[in-house]
């Protein structure tokens, strides 16, 4: 915790979104803490994991602070343990170690990259996990034929990436998030 925060300190993007960054590493920490997740990696996984967490959130600052503004019921939280639920669902049981920390970077990336709106209205936690359990899902059935432990976190990114994009083109309708899932996951398989 003590060279998150020291790199957090050293990273003016993170500096930037002020208090909030403790809020983020406080949400980060529980999550990596639960007891599905404990399992999948070491005490150095869980801080590699709270590092790439930092990244993601400094390649975008202001979506993941706006998550934590007191305004918005901390949606942070949700969305993090939303998307840790979906990763520890994985059928393949690749994604442990390096590759589950991985796999948290790239769609941490990926929902501050195209989260937008869609992010602070919904419970996203609920989709997201639904949505990388689902890629997780075909992930298995392709194991061997197009998926290992090297591509599987991109995998999950390019689920992650299809569905944001889905979802923002049916922006201000009540998007049929099963219909997109299928329809995403069907289209990254190969």
């Amino acid at each position: 915790l003590d060279a998150a925060v020291k790199a957090a300190a050293g990273n003016l993007a993170l500096v930037e979104i002020d208090t909030r960054v403790k809020d983020i590493l406080v949400t980060f920490t529980a999550a990596l803490r639960e007891q599905g997740i404990k399992p999948l990696l070491t005490d150095r996984g869980r801080r590699d994991a709270l590092w790439a967490g930092l990244e993601a959130v400094a390649a975008n600052p202001k979506f993941w602070a706006e998550l934590t503004d007191q305004n918005s019921a901390n949606l942070l939280q949700p969305l993090v343990a939303g998307l840790l639920k979906g990763l520890k669902s994985d059928p393949t049981k690749l994604l442990t170690g390096p590759a589950l920390v991985e796999a948290f970077r790239r769609t941490l990336t990926a929902l501050g990259r195209r989260g937008g709106d869609w992010v602070k209205t919904r419970n996203a936690g609920a989709d997201i996990e639904i949505l990388v359990t689902a890629a997780l899902k075909r992930a298995s059935a392709e194991l061997a034929k197009s998926i290992d432990g090297e591509n599987l976190p991109e995998f999950v990114e390019r689920a992650m990436l299809g569905f944001l994009d889905a979802v923002s083109v049916s922006a201000g309708q009540s998007p049929d998030v099963k219909k997109i899932l299928d329809t995403v996951i069907e289209a990254i398989k190969d």
